[in-house]
């Protein structure tokens, strides 16, 4: 009983922040949230801070959140807006990169390549380098595009 009133009265302290447009106060429990790994409690916030302030930072924390419910599609879309906003921002791309891979979406991949290898073909060579994204980067797709920009 006494953690359903604790909930209760931290939801309508972040109600009462919303209100009062008090960021710090959500940008700090939401960190909270994220840095415990209470995805499905942080992604509401994150929604809400993302419509209400749309900008590089909350589409960033949203689309974060949604990687870790596992909706790595949508994390693409929202890493996608952030860093539009935000072009020369490098942990961003990555998180494009790192999203679309897990999706699986090669096409969305490649052509996120393609883009980036017109604007910051070293960030190729990097991805390359990235272990993590062997499977792509090995592929014939890939190094085409990262022969035609790095070269």
């Amino acid at each position: 009983m006494a953690k359903f009133f604790r909930k209760l009265i931290t939801e309508a302290q972040l109600l009462y922040a919303f209100f009062r447009h008090d960021l710090k106060y959500i940008s700090n429990h939401l960190q909270h949230l994220v840095d415990n790994e209470r995805w499905h409690d942080a992604l509401p916030i994150a929604r809400s801070l993302s419509m209400r302030y749309p900008g590089p930072v909350s589409f960033f924390n949203f689309a974060r959140t949604l990687e870790g419910t596992r909706k790595y599609n949508e994390a693409a879309d929202f890493y996608l807006r952030s860093y539009r906003l935000n072009p020369g921002d490098p942990r961003t791309q990555y998180r494009i990169f790192r999203s679309l891979s897990l999706a699986k979406d090669i096409d969305g991949f490649m052509k996120f390549a393609e883009e980036v290898g017109r604007t910051s073909p070293d960030s190729l060579t990097v991805l390359e380098q990235t272990e993590e994204f062997g499977s792509v980067t090995a592929t014939d797709a890939f190094r085409q595009i990262s022969r035609r920009h790095t070269s």
